[in-house]
């Protein structure tokens, strides 16, 4: 049976950076590094253990996932989580209190990093980082079973069949293979509307791949680039890690706030912006906003990056036609993944370059990505060229679109007034701000009881805005007959807090 409580102290401090999860599994990976907690020995329960320490029980269970996770714990039969009775092996864990350390006469100095490295490391967050973000929102694809996985086998076994086929051939072209480009040049032409041709589209591992490169071709230290705010975070690390100066630029209904570049005192270098699809909040960028960036662009001679990412999802209307689409100057570089659409059959991403960008990232990308997996590449030349990607879009569209409606009603039905739910219809989460008398960590805490995925926007800002009641909740892996009651047992277990 677990036991009431640890057989050691566990000291807290909410004004430390780290987060209070990370300061408890970090003290229990201690105690059991030290030998007070043997294998096999059980952990409290997690409510018990979170009324001891007065603390969410969200933070225990998310400390023991944690734990669970890297191999130090392991969930026992009905009876709670209990330490591992296999070990991972740790280089420099920390050794049995029987065991005096034995410290080096001579003191190690740091290593020499280069500037990069410096700024890496000196860069502790640009935007805060949720360990629950990515498996919450599933940044990491579709589920399971709708993926094309018997297109994508039939393919794979008609390029493994002989060894003669373009899957075993080397080609050393840094922009990815032709033929592969030719198909998505042809793709993006009439789906997104990009004026392209297959020698400005570069293909790349991933989206943070691509994005890296253009940053290490645009920006120098010091350099001013715009990222909308809220936006992915991720984007601003990117940058900043070449040395530029984050700018972030606030969203509205109308998506991104154009008129506030004027009110900068320093011309940015780039602004990165999704127009088709703002992430999080999955607004599109107006009309006329989109003509005023491009002028923006154009009077200044800078570049806009226009991520696409997940803009094949709107629903009851047709996608929004590609920024790059109105652009005349060739000031936009347009960039996207197919892993929200493939992942993990897939992960490439691919830019389409305006023509005097495509030498100097040609040899930018050769430096330190010069080969793809042949494999992948022909099976998804195939799946476009056949029209596979496309049937399979909008089989995931209709899917997804049952399974946002179906949420919708459930939170206006149970929640009524107390929940506020954004209005776009797009994307593959919603946006809901609660009016409850709970805490962020409670209404989390409740949901994950029922397997529904809640993610605070605060982690959408750069700035260190909170919204507090207000989450991202995806809708692309609960079940249609599953969402109506997961919803109303959330609502119940969550009633006490709500205001009136």
């Amino acid at each position: 049976m677990p036991p009431a409580t640890l057989p050691f102290p566990i000291l807290l401090n909410p004004d430390l950076k780290d987060p209070l999860y990370k300061q408890l599994s970090d003290q229990i990976r201690s105690g059991i590094l030290n030998g007070q907690l043997k294998p096999g020995d059980f952990l409290p329960a997690t409510r018990n253990l979170a009324d001891e320490l007065g603390v969410s029980r969200f933070t225990v269970v998310e400390s023991y996932r944690t734990l669970t996770s890297q191999g130090y714990l392991e969930a026992g039969r009905g009876a709670g989580s209990r330490v591992s009775r296999e070990l991972p092996d740790v280089t420099g864990a920390a050794p049995a209190k029987s065991q005096p350390v034995k410290r080096s006469q001579t003191t190690q100095s740091p290593p020499k990093l280069s500037q990069y490295g410096e700024r890496i490391v000196s860069i502790a967050t640009v935007g805060e980082q949720n360990p629950y973000f990515t498996t919450a929102l599933n940044y990491g694809g579709l589920p399971l079973d709708l993926l094309p996985l018997s297109q994508w086998r039939r393919k794979v076994a008609h390029y493994t069949k002989s060894t003669d086929s373009d899957a075993f051939q080397y080609w050393s072209d840094p922009q990815g293979y032709p033929q592969l480009r030719e198909a998505i040049a042809a793709y993006i032409s009439r789906a997104r509307a990009v004026k392209t041709c297959a020698d400005q589209v570069a293909v790349f591992s991933g989206y943070q791949q691509a994005l890296e490169c253009i940053a290490r071709v645009l920006l120098n230290p010091g350099d001013l680039a715009v990222v909308e705010n809220p936006g992915y975070v991720g984007a601003g690390r990117i940058f900043a890690y070449q040395g530029a100066n984050i700018f972030p630029v606030s969203v509205d209904e109308q998506g991104l706030q154009v008129s506030k570049l004027h009110e900068m005192a320093e011309t940015p270098k780039i602004i990165l912006t999704t127009p088709s699809l703002q992430e999080p909040t999955g607004v599109a960028l107006s009309l006329p906003r989109r003509l005023e960036l491009l002028e923006y662009a154009r009077t200044r001679n800078i570049y806009i990056i226009e991520d696409d990412y997940d803009s094949e999802y709107r629903y009851g209307s047709r996608p929004i036609p590609a920024l790059q689409s109105l652009d005349e100057n060739d000031r936009v570089i347009y960039l996207t993944t197919f892993r929200k659409m493939l992942f993990p059959l897939v992960r490439l991403a691919f830019v389409v370059l305006p023509p005097e960008l495509v030498p100097v990232v040609k040899l930018a990308k050769a430096s330190g990505e010069k080969d793809l997996p042949m494999l992948e590449q022909c099976v998804l030349t195939d799946l476009i060229n056949e029209g596979e990607l496309e049937r399979h879009i909008q089989k995931t569209r209709t899917v997804f679109n049952k399974s946002r409606q179906t949420l919708v009603q459930a939170i206006a039905h149970h929640f009524g007034r107390k929940a506020t739910i954004s209005r776009e219809n797009s994307g593959t989460h919603l946006v809901v701000r609660f009016h409850l008398l709970a805490s962020d960590e409670e209404i989390i805490e409740a949901a994950r009881e029922y397997e529904l995925d809640l993610v605070s926007t605060r982690y959408s800002y750069i700035d260190g805005h909170v919204t507090a009641g207000e989450f991202l909740w995806s809708f692309i892996n609960i079940p249609d007959q599953g969402i109506g009651r997961r919803v109303q047992q959330f609502a119940r277990a969550i009633k006490p807090a709500i205001i009136g």
